[in-house]
């Protein structure tokens, strides 16, 4: 089994106020799970995020997908949401916290748990829409990762 691959960021800079990357194992065998792991950099502070991935719906199945502690800090009571399309290969992903109370920092925003379904040279996942907004309705420039490089082996 591979090792864990971080993506770098690529739309807007590294340096970006709001920057997310992705985390995981570049490779799993068929049948194997696996987490994947979207962290998040935040110099300013987050109300709520939203995020639009897509995948291989062929080549990986999303067995879950779970919120990370960062959105949560202080112990607040979050909004979550995540919706997976197994058929177009999407998944929806939206947390929020009440009150208009931002949150900055780093840590694991949300986990993916995957599993290999058939051999693929080539099953990335991808970030196709990152949003984040701050107190008052502020978008902060943020920056998302390139496709996340993950193979699908025989067993």
């Amino acid at each position: 089994r591979g090792g864990r691959v971080q993506s770098p960021p690529t739309v807007g800079s590294p340096f970006a106020p709001v920057v997310l990357a992705i985390q995981g194992p570049g490779r799993l065998k068929v049948g194997e799970e696996a987490t994947i792991t979207l962290n998040l950099k935040a110099d300013q502070p987050l109300v709520s995020t939203a995020i639009e991935m897509s995948y291989d719906p062929k080549a990986l199945k999303i067995l879950g997908v779970n919120e990370g502690p960062l959105m949560r800090t202080g112990g607040v009571e979050t909004t979550f949401s995540a919706r997976t399309d197994d058929t177009a290969g999407r998944i929806s992903i939206a947390v929020a916290r009440p009150g208009g109370q931002g949150t900055a920092g780093e840590g694991p925003l949300l986990e993916l748990r995957v599993q290999g379904l058939v051999p693929a040279a080539s099953a990335p996942l991808k970030v196709e829409v990152f949003s984040a907004i701050g107190p008052g309705n502020t978008l902060p420039p943020a920056a998302i990762p390139v496709p996340f490089p993950l193979a699908v082996t025989e067993p």
